[in-house]
């Protein structure tokens, strides 16, 4: 059952009106379970779905995901391009949408997720107005349990309740420590292009590196306190996303971005990684590790030796807040007595539990869909 019918009564309802012109960009592998619910999200954009030119990337699907594509293509004029893969993550087909997306403002939005009905004209309103180069709202992330406010934890900070018009990171530092995520974000698309901003390929958290490399590249960003889509956590092992997979290959591409990251902010020395973001990342990756429970005793000690440089820095904040648990590990890793670390990598990763989902969302939930 999709999670959003549509409410449109008929195809020229459907191509009112609009003028406006954004490119949404829409990577694919394997999501055909998910990828309708994405698809009538856009089509019921409050926006109207005229002025849009939607993107899909095919990555090498083996499953119908193409064909739930193409049966839409035959109403709307949706762009396919199906690429040679799969390339191991998002990163080569959101730039091969990039390169072909022609619109004023490109919108990347993941095939498992939904925009919210005012999300795109709420982005691009703003986008019009304030001649921004990025503008970010807010999201929800949701699984089969329910919804979660990715901002709750953050609920008690005035300036995450009003919006903020065309600044740089060191004049709103929250913006790099907020809970941030690729999809609820319009950006101008010939500031990407002319500052050849793009993913890194075959890694996962190659969006991480988009953010911010887009941020640390601007004066000229913006703020709504709107939510723009909804985030899905997947509870089947059967069909992860490849961000759910916590294996070798996952502890060997977070510890690429985070030196790639490490040098965009010596690169844009606008303000200092380990004071805006080092911390939370510390915090994630040992919520990571203990989250590798499934793979063997040998690769456990394999990824623990390829992040124990991330983590040998971590006297440069204050890590009186980690829970017991993770202190321990923490200073077992850095020791070296990974025998003792490879004790707390005893997390399934797909039983949902709500108070370590915390950690990255929020333990509040709403028993129906947000408005």
């Amino acid at each position: 059952m999709s999670l959003l019918p549509i409410e449109l009564t008929s195809v020229k309802e459907l191509f009112h009106l609009s003028n406006h012109k954004i490119s949404i960009v829409i990577p694919v592998y394997n999501v055909e379970e998910y990828i309708e619910d994405c698809i009538l999200s856009i089509i019921n954009q409050s926006i109207g779905i005229k002025g849009l030119e939607v993107i899909f990337v095919d990555d090498g699907s083996t499953d119908n995901s193409v064909s739930v594509i193409q049966e839409y293509q035959k109403t709307y004029p949706f762009t396919l391009i199906q690429i040679k893969g799969p390339s191991g993550a998002a990163g080569k087909p959101r730039n091969v949408g990039l390169q072909n997306a022609s619109g004023k403002y490109t919108v990347f939005l993941d095939p498992d997720d939904v925009l919210e009905k005012d999300g795109l004209k709420l982005l691009f309103d703003s986008a019009e107005k304030y001649q921004s180069d990025v503008i970010t709202g807010k999201f929800i992330a949701f699984s089969e349990s329910g919804f979660f406010d990715s901002f709750e934890r953050y609920k008690d900070k005035e300036s995450l309740r009003v919006e903020k018009v065309n600044f740089n990171v060191k004049e709103f530092i929250e913006i790099l420590q907020i809970p941030n995520n690729l999809c609820s974000k319009i950006y101008r698309t010939d500031f990407l292009k002319n500052n050849d901003i793009y993913f890194p390929i075959g890694v996962i958290a190659q969006d991480t590196y988009f953010v911010t490399r887009a941020y640390l590249s601007t004066e000229r960003i913006t703020f709504i306190p709107q939510t723009i889509f909804r985030y899905r956590v997947r509870n089947n092992p059967l069909n992860p996303s490849v961000s759910q997979v916590v294996n070798l290959k996952y502890f060997q591409d977070f510890s690429y971005i985070r030196k790639e990251l490490m040098n965009l902010y010596q690169e844009y020395p606008k303000v200092n990684y380990f004071d805006v973001r080092y911390y939370a990342e510390l915090r994630f990756l040992l919520f990571q590790l203990q989250r590798a429970y499934s793979i063997s005793e040998e690769e456990k000690y394999k990824c623990l030796e390829e992040v124990s440089w991330f983590l040998q820095y971590y006297d440069q904040v204050d890590t009186s807040t980690l829970d017991s648990e993770r202190k321990t590990m923490l200073h077992s890793i850095i020791k070296g007595n990974y025998k003792e670390a490879v004790k707390f990598m005893k997390i399934n990763p797909f039983l949902f539990n709500k108070q370590r989902a915390a950690e990255i969302f929020s333990d509040k939930k709403t028993g129906s869909i947000p408005k």
